[in-house]
This record gives structure tokens, sequence and C-alpha cells, in this order.
């Protein structure tokens, strides 16, 4: 009894290993982010410093003239997080008190929340000015990519 209950147990710490590699490989390759623009208008490429202003609503053009519409996800995603904390440098409340602040003084309102990358991605696609980020694993050919961010740094695409 003893011999068949140290086979039991240890086949389910076995297979339980195999699923948190899984859970963690998974996590890393969906850890980057995208920036992407719509197909047929907005910029090539994106300094980060004009992705931070133009998601700050500091920046409302882009270099070619047209008006910028920045989506965001929602706060309390991954994919919100580590945008805010990579491209904006500040950490998720901290994001959450600028908008505040910002309401409070009078200033542009945030971007608009989009509660998933599925509808994120239409509305980038939708909107000549478009931009907005997802996890590489979720673009589509709808949109273009124009910056990545990988290890908490926006590099060109």
């Amino acid at each position: 009894m003893n011999r068949r209950r140290f086979f039991v147990v240890s086949a389910g710490m076995t297979l339980a290993a195999g699923l948190v590699r899984e859970r963690v490989a998974s996590a890393s390759s969906s850890s980057e982010l995208v920036v992407v623009v719509n197909r047929e208008s907005g910029p090539t490429a994106i300094s980060p410093l004009d992705l931070k202003r133009i998601f700050l609503t500091r920046m409302r053009r882009f270099d070619g003239g047209a008006v910028t519409e920045p989506a965001n996800l929602p706060f309390g995603t991954s994919e919100r997080s580590l945008f805010d904390r990579s491209v904006l440098r500040m950490e998720p409340e901290e994001a959450r008190l600028y908008w505040i602040d910002r309401k409070v003084r009078g200033g542009a309102p945030p971007p608009p929340r989009i509660p998933s990358p599925s509808l994120l991605l239409r509305h980038v696609a939708q909107h000549k000015g478009g931009i907005g980020y997802v996890t590489a694993g979720d673009v589509d050919d709808s949109v273009r990519i124009i910056a990545r961010i990988r290890d908490g740094k926006v590099v060109s695409s």
C-alpha cells in the first residue's frame, strides 16, 4: 500500500511540475507587448518619448498630422501593468492617480479602456489615428506593429 501511494504521489508531483513549467513558458512568451497602429495610417516607428506623450494625451497628433486615438486595456490586467511600467514609467496605482488628478484639474480625459485585446485590435483598425498595445500572440493582420516592449523597454519593430 505504501509503495502504491508513493507512485500516485510521485506521478501527481511530476504532472504538477509539468504544468508549472508550461505556465511559466506561456507567461514568458506573452510578456512581450507590441504597439500597434491602424494599418493604413499612423507612423511606421515611434520613439519611447512620443509613445509616452501619446498615452498621457500630451501629444495629440502623429508626425504626419493624423490625430492620435490611443486605447488602453483595463487597469489590473498584466498587459496594462507592464505597459504603464515600461512606457509611462509609472506603477499601476500611480497611473490611476494621474488620471484622477487630470480630471480634477480639467485636463484631457484618458484614452478609452477597451475590455479585451481582440476589441482593442478592432478599435485600432477602425480609427485612422488608432494606437494601442497587446501581447505579441494577440496580433492579427488588421493592424501594423510599430514597436515592441521587451524587458521593460520600448524597442523599434
